[in-house]
């Protein structure tokens, strides 16, 4: 079946800059992305090292003037070969190979609106959170529409209340930190709901905030927001 046409719902499952010239400083950080191919977040620090700026928005200032200002990066992560950062408010996700080189940007649907996270497959398509939903979107590597992931609701497993974030794993298989049920919902890519874990093994106390990783799944959380819990792909605690 031809993956593109196959359209899950929840039923069935300005510019940017970068450094003209690569200084020695540029070229250790881009080697440093390829030793944690597991950790796919990446700091803002990590972006200034390879000379990614921060793109301006400029706005009209009541009194009449233009006033210019930096976006704050709030996803970056990278895949592969590929870095994909979002900026506030940019309706794309901006794309950097790994000497921080701009690259075709992905154009994201209005419908997508204000990110929350996103994380890719090995083929490159795009899964999106957005604020405010209770489910993900899916996409293609150029930012087609393909369907959508879980809908609203507390009563089935498969069912999305307060997603807070996603990756994938080594498998493809999308794992959604779902804050309602305070457990990681897993997902095939396509859509279809295979299990969840996490409630069982954790106290009242431990508050999740983020996920990431492939081979190991990572959940990061805690009072001070420095403890991480880690996972195999199948939901053991490691």
């Amino acid at each position: 079946m031809d993956r593109r046409r196959f359209i899950v719902t929840s039923s069935a499952v300005a510019g940017t800059l970068a450094l003209p010239v690569k200084s020695f400083a540029m070229a250790e950080a881009s080697k440093g992305l390829n030793k944690v191919p597991d950790n796919s977040r990446l700091p803002t620090s990590k972006l200034t090292s390879l000379g990614i700026q921060a793109p301006l928005k400029q706005v009209t200032a009541p009194g009449g003037h233009d006033v210019s200002f930096p976006l704050k990066m709030r996803v970056a992560r990278q895949y592969r070969q590929k870095i994909y950062v979002w900026f506030e408010t940019e309706p794309m996700i901006r794309v950097y190979d790994l000497a921080g080189n701009e690259q075709s940007p992905v154009s994201l649907p209005d419908s997508v609106g204000i990110l929350k996270d996103f994380a890719l497959d090995s083929m490159d398509n795009i899964f999106i959170l957005s604020a405010g939903q209770h489910q993900i979107t899916w996409l293609g590597p150029q930012g087609d529409m393909l369907g959508y992931i879980g809908d609203f609701g507390m009563d089935l497993a498969e069912q999305l209340n307060g997603p807070a974030s996603l990756t994938l794993d080594s498998e493809d298989h999308l794992h959604v930190l779902n804050a309602g049920s305070r457990t990681i919902k897993v997902y095939k890519n396509n859509g279809v709901f295979l299990f969840e874990y996490g409630q069982s093994r954790w106290g009242k106390e431990r508050k999740l905030l983020s996920l990431d990783g492939t081979d190991t799944i990572s959940a990061s959380g805690g009072i001070m927001k420095d403890s991480r819990w880690h996972f195999s792909p199948s939901g053991q605690m490691q």
